[in-house]
C-alpha cells in the first residue's frame, strides 16, 4: 500500500518502484490523502474510489533491495510517502 500526501492543481505525482511507473494525476489539497493499494488494484483519494486518476502499472515490491523513484511536474508537490507492506501469500 502506498499513502501519498501532497498538494497538485494540474501536474502529476509519478511514482517508480523496480521500474514500474504510476502517475496520479488528481486535484490534491494539503488535507488529502491518496492510497494505492497494489493488492487490490485500487486508487482511493480520502476513502473514496479515484481510479480516473491513476495512470500506468501497478507496481510490486521484490524480496530484498527496492528501488523507489518519485517525482512531480506540473507544480505538484509531495509532503508524505508512505509504504506499508502486505505479503500476498497467508
Amino acid at each position: 500500500i502506498i499513502n501519498i500526501k501532497g498538494t497538485n492543481t494540474s501536474g502529476q505525482i509519478s511514482v517508480t518502484l523496480n521500474g514500474t511507473t504510476f502517475s496520479y494525476t488528481g486535484t490534491l489539497t494539503a488535507s488529502d490523502t491518496v492510497i494505492i493499494d497494489c493488492q487490490k488494484f485500487s486508487c482511493k483519494k480520502n476513502g473514496a474510489r479515484d481510479m480516473v486518476h491513476f495512470l500506468g502499472d501497478w507496481p510490486v515490491l521484490q524480496t530484498g533491495n527496492n528501488v523507489l523513484t518519485y517525482s512531480t511536474s506540473g507544480g505538484a508537490t509531495i509532503t508524505e510517502l508512505k509504504i506499508t507492506v502486505q505479503s500476498r501469500w497467508l
